[in-house]
């Protein structure tokens, strides 16, 4: 909450208009023990005023203002001057001019140790009726009260009754029960803080027996701690801080007065005797130490109530003591300050450390404290996590993140302008700073804003905005099979962060060899196209992603071994080792004319070793190959090719005028051949011409054809033995070319001999046989012919009645035919 007063004395209204400025002063609300900011608006250019700020109690604090040009003041009221809650007043006072303001400071979070259980007396009446009242009293950890907070307290015993009296505590932090019991023993009860379900550490227990409350008689042990302080000046000691018991006795007063309230088990309310100095006893020379001052009655227990000036001392005279060696205690500090990393010690050797009260000289105590070193440590109290010494950042925009004491204001120097924050209570912070962008060196530091003891030292930084830049991707192989070993290279700026390949979702990192260039061995990802992510960072955090493809194959199986083929009628038949080494499903054969060029392939049916291709072309040499197959992977390597060719005649038709030039070669079986069947026509495998040529021959020329006219072809080897080689014959076709249909062929002359008369031959020789018959010489005799024609005419009505029938028949089917379609 901020609240502006502006405030003009009744005396100005008579001064020139100039004179009539408004003066603003405001000072937003903060947090026990944070600092805040003082803003003065409408004062003189380069004017100096002064702000009184008067705490809830306690002395008033002058804060010096000067304003810029614009007539703008501002100054810090710190930490250490806003611990107290409450509403706080603020003025400035000036020649002429004056203005006022509140702001409220509220309490810091619930802090448990701080916070107390107390009785109006220690006993109860076991009869139901009697009842004690007990008070939880909230606080934070400067001892400011928390208000609004509802409280549960809780017996350790099902008989016991605790009923609260208000629904939550009050503007002193305190919420008070009746409890009450049935039954005889101890009460044992522990407060819990609702909102945040924190349970208090501080256990109260009452006494339910017969008897009156008020004064009583009992005997008590508990466990207190044990700490020495000597109130002589300059005697060596030492704080002692382990858990001793100490036996109380006797009569004492445990009334409903504040602050002498049963507190705890037990507590005797006394003036204070002494202190208890607790800070490490050695120390290095140079080094920010806490130190903890705690006032105590002549029991040792802590006197809450103390409420004085402590004066600090020590035998090092060029020591840094905390706050100048005035410590001033106030009731919420219930008789305990700390004083956070507020001594240093600047000569080694053994010193005192000594404290008085203000008033009183005889309330004292001190301490001896080894102080070792050279004098040249300096030990920095404030650490920064997010920057390292001589790094680099990648953005003028950063958040300066560290640890240091709980609850201080620090500034950030050496970005843009100074940035300004504070530390939690778990004493961490995080201020964005912003540097220069036109710069590239750097050098922030993080200080105590009031507290100049509080410090980081110089971080050094450099400022890097550039990406760094990606070269040549290789990948070796360029297409690797699953599982294989892959060599990837990437060439980019030397001495980089990381350089990193991601490759189904996983991330993995190259390494440099030269400068600039990074290697990564990695093992082939499941077949398919992959597109890798290369990652290029450098120490500030600049990245560079580049994208890259890779096909990776399935893996291969092992190559087929020991190929062989065996030529056979029309085909080839295949042998091969089978493959062992891993499961086959089946082979492929690979078929062509050359090794450089399968014109087509054939798939066994099994993971047979053996396999025979058909429908060759007779003569005609083919090579082979072989690889195995299993699912869809196959052999990386087809077999060796080997080559073969189908027993049979190969033709090889030349078309002439009129003619066809038929040739072939020797069979591959080497059967002797007695002649060779040539059958052709002009439908395909319908041959109505045959001819029987000899068996020598390896061409021969097919006359008086038609040209225009397609014939089709078939030779057929006939061996000495008489069998005719169907399997091995050959087939073909052509078309006779040239001008016109039909040109017969030029015949042979016929013999001058032929037409002359019987008589003009010789008489027939005595060689000719005994039995042969005589020639007629008429001829052929008349009934022949008569036969010849009957059997020409018998064997034509045959023909046409067989083709009528088969007519008829294919009719009939036809007809079946479209009637199952319909």
């Amino acid at each position: 909450m901020k609240l502006h007063i502006p405030l003009t004395a009744a005396a100005a209204l008579l001064l020139p208009l100039s004179t009539h400025a408004a003066v603003l002063l405001s000072i937003p609300d903060t947090i026990a023990g944070m600092r805040t900011e003082i803003r003065v608006e409408g004062l003189a250019p380069s004017a100096r005023a002064t702000v009184m700020v008067e705490p809830p109690f306690g002395a008033q604090v002058a804060v010096p203002i000067t304003a810029n040009q614009s007539g703008v003041g501002t100054a810090t009221l710190s930490g250490e001057e806003t611990e107290i809650a409450g509403t706080y007043a603020a003025e400035l006072t000036e020649a002429q001019t004056s203005a006022t303001t509140t702001f409220r400071v509220l309490p810091e979070a619930l802090d448990p140790t701080a916070s107390s259980l107390q009785a109006e007396r220690a006993t109860v009446e076991p009869d139901g009726e009697d009842a004690v009242t007990v008070s939880v009293i909230l606080r934070d950890r400067l001892g400011n009260a928390l208000s609004g907070r509802p409280v549960e307290l809780i017996p350790s015993r099902t008989a016991d009754t605790a009923t609260p009296l208000n629904s939550e505590t009050d503007g002193d932090g305190q919420q008070d029960f009746l409890v009450s019991t049935w039954q005889e023993g101890t009460i044992a009860l522990r407060a819990m803080d609702l909102l945040s379900g924190t349970l208090l550490p501080s256990e109260l227990q009452l006494n339910a027996s017969t008897g009156r409350g008020g004064y009583y008689d009992t005997y008590t042990t508990m466990p207190m701690p044990t700490r020495t302080a000597v109130a002589t000046p300059y005697a060596p000691t030492t704080v002692s801080r382990t858990q001793g018991t100490t036996l109380y006795r006797g009569s004492r007063m445990v009334g409903s007065v504040l602050p002498g309230n049963f507190y705890g088990q037990a507590v005797n309310y006394d003036v204070t005797d002494s202190f208890v100095i607790e800070v490490k006893e050695q120390l290095l020379v140079n080094e920010d130490a806490t130190l903890r001052i705690t006032a105590i009655d002549q029991y040792g227990k802590r006197v809450e109530s103390y409420a004085g000036t402590v004066l600090l001392s020590s035998t090092d005279p060029m020591a840094i003591l905390p706050l100048s060696g005035e410590i001033q205690f106030y009731p919420q500090n219930l008789g305990e300050k700390v004083l956070t990393l507020g001594l240093r010690f600047r000569t080694p050797g053994q010193h005192i450390l000594y404290v008085e009260d203000g008033t009183d000289p005889n309330i004292n105590a001190q301490v001896m404290i080894e102080v070792v070193g050279d004098g040249t440590t300096t030990t920095h109290t404030i650490s920064v996590t997010s920057l390292e010494e001589k790094s680099t950042v990648g953005s003028p925009e950063l958040i300066v993140e560290g640890e240091g004491p709980p609850f201080i204001n620090l500034v950030v120097t050496g970005g843009k302008e100074d940035e300004y924050g504070d530390t939690n209570q778990e004493g961490e912070f995080a201020i964005p700073v912003e540097l220069d962008s036109e710069r590239t060196e750097h050098t922030l530091r993080v200080r105590g804003a009031e507290n100049p003891l509080f410090d980081s030292g110089d971080i050094h930084i450099t400022l890097d905005t550039q990406d760094p830049e990606v070269g040549m991707i290789t990948f070796d192989p360029l297409n690797p099979q699953e599982e294989d070993t892959v060599h990837v290279t990437v060439e980019t700026e030397p001495q980089l962060a990381s350089v990193t390949l991601t490759i189904e979702n996983e991330e993995l990192i190259l390494t440099e060899g030269t400068p600039g260039t990074y290697a990564l061995d990695m093992a082939a990802p499941a077949a398919g196209t992959h597109q890798p992510i290369i990652r290029a960072t450098d120490a500030a955090g600049n990245t560079t992603e580049v994208r890259n493809n890779i096909v990776v194959t399935k893996r291969s199986l092992p190559k087929v071994e020991n190929v062989t083929a065996e030529s056979r009628a029309s085909a080839v038949s295949l042998r091969w080792d089978p493959v062992t080494s891993e499961r086959v499903d089946a082979y492929r054969i690979y078929v062509g004319e050359t090794s450089e060029n399968y014109l087509y392939t054939l798939d066994t049916d099994r993971a047979t070793a053996i396999a025979t291709v058909a429908g060759l072309e007779s003569g005609k040499i083919y090579t082979f190959a072989v690889t195995a197959l299993q699912g869809d992977r196959e052999s990386g390597e087809k077999s060796d090719p080997v080559q073969a060719s189908a027993l049979g005649l190969a033709l090889t038709i030349t078309e002439q005028d009129g003619a066809l030039l038929i040739e072939w070669g020797v069979l591959a079986s080497g059967t002797p051949l007695s002649s060779y069947l040539l059958e052709y026509g002009v439908e395909s495998d319908l041959y109505t011409e045959k001819r029987t040529l000899s068996g020598d021959l390896q061409a021969y020329t097919l006359r008086d054809l038609i040209n225009g006219i397609t014939y089709s072809l078939r030779l057929t080897p006939v061996a000495t033995t008489g069998n005719v080689l169907t399997d091995q014959a050959a087939k073909g076709s052509g078309t006779p070319q040239g001008a016109g249909g039909f040109h017969p062929s030029s015949s042979t002359p016929a013999p001058s001999s032929i037409g002359t008369p019987a008589s003009a031959f010789p008489p027939i020789g005595g060689n000719l046989h005994g039995g042969a018959p005589g020639l007629s010489q008429e001829g052929i005799p008349l009934s022949v012919w008569w036969t010849a024609l009957g059997a020409a005419a018998l064997f034509l009505f045959a023909r046409w009645h067989r083709r009528r029938t088969m007519k008829l028949t294919l009719q009939f089917l036809e007809e079946m035919q479209s009637r199952y379609r319909a």
